[in-house]
């Protein structure tokens, strides 16, 4: 599980690095910040869900095969 402290850090980590990157690899730095919208939507979801963690989404408890729920 990730703590929403270090969503916030890490979306703000990726967003200042897209900045910095944005003169001299554009591309590039649209793709970092699309890391940082990700993370802050999971932030996000956080809130809404009034959970202080993200949960670990590799965990195969959160997927199941097509069909079978």
């Amino acid at each position: 599980m990730i703590n929403k402290d270090v969503l916030k850090r890490v979306a703000q980590e990726r967003l200042d690095l897209a900045k910095r990157l944005l003169p001299s690899d554009p591309s590039f730095a649209v793709y970092i910040g699309g890391y940082a919208v990700e993370i802050t939507l999971k932030n996000v979801i956080c809130d809404h869900l009034g959970v202080s963690h993200f949960p670990d989404t590799t965990d195969a408890k959160y997927y199941s095969e097509p069909g079978t729920k």
